[in-house]
């Protein structure tokens, strides 16, 4: 009998050797650690495995009959069905690829985007503190559209739609750490100032009314009531952000005003929904008809009217023409929350403009003790030139029968202002049924859909920056208060009724088109947001499994590798290959140290990970 005859006699009566049941009934130096198989449920010594069955039917025991046994399947047709998945995955990135729309290629310089003179003020005061100039100037926007109001629209020349408001609403969105809230400060401060000296102004009238010998009780109580519901603040400083508070405040502003809200941390804007009862909430917990979402969907195309909006138990607001701006700093995983970017069925996307605030440079800048050039812009130029606006009531009405107490800008038609316009909105139009044929990112071309209005807003704030150059301000006794009688600029309506040009038209489309590129690299890194979530959270648990092994290792060492590896196999859904694997990087970091006694290797701790 040979060899294998033997070895086949041994089996049939059992006498063939069970392998071990744990690593216990090994003992540590029967073998080297290195001859262990890692991939088995078993130890095997490698010098006393079985040999593998013979094939050959010569070298069979006696009585092996090859015809009964069962044929050895071909798998060759597993190799053509691995290729065809592979065919069809690359078919289905394809389709996936061709729905994202067409990624948009623009390097502007700010003097592309905004006269020369402010162009120069942004650039300076963006180097100044090394935050994003692109960002700085559509902070620049929302808050120069706040102080225009309603007092000055533009008229498009088309859709038979009325003249529309500058006001937008601008997030910035960015990780930490990349001067958001550096930006918005040079801006949110000087309109903090226009609310203090509007509250100076109210106390001082309300002062005067109250030692008037000529009025009655009743008669001062309805002059300071109505002085209350006239208010100029520009700024909605509200601690306690809330629907109705906020729809109270705009109520009392001024007609025509504008109001600014800003908030440093965007990200919880809409929680004020959660206690508001307001909104009714769909299936993915958004609510969809809040009092403050239903104002900015309707800001969005005309200024606020009309009345109805419940604030307490037993009143309601009336709202007078009066507009919102929004500034909001946000961090990229919050917007996706806040903003639909897949579908935005009901367009609550589309009326919200995304910035990617973007770190210049890791030198942290100097901090010059004079102010900043765009807070000294805002003081001395922007807020007292738009403060003397006041646009007289005009005899004719508008389409609802309204008196026409505002200013009507239109776009020049001899040198091609409105033709431009007009070619650019005809284009964005072709552009979206192309994208609406091949199923394109529906967000993205609802976003799209709101061209014409954005471009007419972003045309008319460019403009007041342009007929702001060259402007000479009137010394203002009261500085830079307010006052009908002694503007700061005399001159500032007869600079605003002048047609918009033909370059000014063309930096609000470049404008439009940074913003539609902002928009899908912001959609980009909020896509690709979970991913990375997703990759800190391996990352953790590897640094987690690192110190269970160093914790092992200093608790029983000197420790063999083997009994180690006994000792955590499948704790943290560690394998005894990726204990290898890390037992390897901390032998290398000097973590651990690995001594050879013999056959064995004792595993020592030296030093923590840090």
């Amino acid at each position: 009998m040979n060899y294998y005859e033997d070895e086949m006699e041994m089996v049939m009566q059992g006498l063939w050797p069970d392998p071990p049941a744990s690593d216990d009934e090994y003992d540590d130096d029967d073998c080297d650690d290195d001859e262990y198989d890692d991939q088995d449920d078993f130890l095997y010594c490698k010098q006393d495995a079985p040999e593998p069955e013979p094939t050959d039917p010569s070298m069979m025991p006696a009585g092996y009959d090859v015809i009964d046994q069962e044929p050895v399947p071909d798998f060759s047709f597993c190799s053509s069905e691995i290729e065809d998945e592979k065919e069809e995955y690359k078919t289905q990135l394809g389709q996936v690829l061709t729905q994202l729309a067409e990624p948009i290629h623009t390097k502007f310089d700010i003097a592309d985007l905004m006269p020369q003179g402010i162009a120069g003020i942004i650039e300076a005061s963006s180097k100044r503190t090394n935050s994003d100039p692109i960002a700085t100037t559509m902070a620049l926007a929302s808050v120069t559209a706040s102080l225009l109001g309603s007092r000055v629209r533009v008229s498009t020349g088309i859709h038979d739609s009325a003249p529309l408001s500058a006001n937008i609403n601008v997030w910035l969105a960015g990780d930490s750490s990349t001067g958001k809230s550096k930006i918005t400060k040079k801006l949110i401060k000087p309109l903090s100032g226009v609310n203090a000296r509007e509250h100076k102004r109210i106390e001082k009238e309300i002062k005067r009314i109250k030692q008037d010998g000529s009025l009655d009780a009743e008669q001062k109580k309805a002059e300071i009531e109505k002085l209350k519901s006239n208010r100029n603040d520009v700024l909605a400083e509200l601690l306690d952000f809330s629907e109705q508070g906020f729809a109270k405040l705009v109520s009392k502003q001024a007609p025509l005003a504008g109001v600014h809200l800003h908030q440093d941390e965007g990200g919880d804007l809409m929680g004020c929904e959660r206690y508001s009862g307001n909104g009714k909430r769909s299936t993915d917990n958004k609510a969809q008809s809040g009092l403050f979402r239903k104002m900015i969907m309707q800001n969005m195309t005309e200024p606020l009217s009309g009345s109805g909006a419940k604030v307490d138990d037993d009143r309601s607001v009336t709202f007078r023409q009066q507009v919102i701006t929004l500034t909001a700093n946000i961090q990229l995983h919050f917007v996706p929350d806040l903003i639909d970017l897949d579908e935005d069925a009901w367009g609550w996307g589309s009326r919200h403009i995304l910035v990617q605030v973007k770190q210049m440079s890791n030198e942290l800048p100097k901090a010059p003790k004079d102010l900043d050039p765009l807070t000294r812009y805002m003081n001395e130029r922007l807020i007292p030139f738009c403060q003397s606006i006041n646009p007289p009531t005009l005899r004719e009405c508008d389409s609802a029968g309204m008196p026409v107490n505002y200013i009507v800008v239109d776009f020049n038609e001899h040198d091609g202002a409105q033709a431009e316009y007009e070619d650019f909105v005809h284009q964005t139009d072709m552009e979206i049924k192309a994208k609406e044929e091949h199923s394109v990112e529906s967000a993205y071309v609802s976003y799209m859909k709101k061209a014409s209005v954005r471009l007419g807003k972003f045309a008319l704030i460019i403009h007041t920056h342009a007929q702001l150059q060259g402007a000479n301000a009137t010394p203002c006794e009261f500085e830079y208060e307010f006052d009908d009688r002694q503007p700061a600029f005399s001159n500032a309506n007869q600079r605003m009724n002048q047609s918009i040009s033909l370059a000014t038209v063309r930096k609000a489309i470049n404008l439009e088109m940074e913003m539609r590129k902002q928009r899908l690299e912001v959609a980009d890194l909020c896509r690709a947001a979970p991913a990375k979530r997703e990759a800190a959270l391996i990352d953790g648990l590897e640094q987690t499994r690192m110190e269970s092994v160093l914790q092992k290792v200093k608790e029983q060492g000197p420790i063999t590798t083997k009994r180690l590896k006994a000792l955590l196999n499948r704790k943290l859904k560690m394998t005894r290959p990726m204990i290898g694997d890390i037992l390897s990087t901390l032998i290398e970091r000097g973590c651990i140290s690995a001594t050879k006694q013999g056959r064995t290797e004792l595993l020592d701790w030296i030093k923590g990970i840090r």
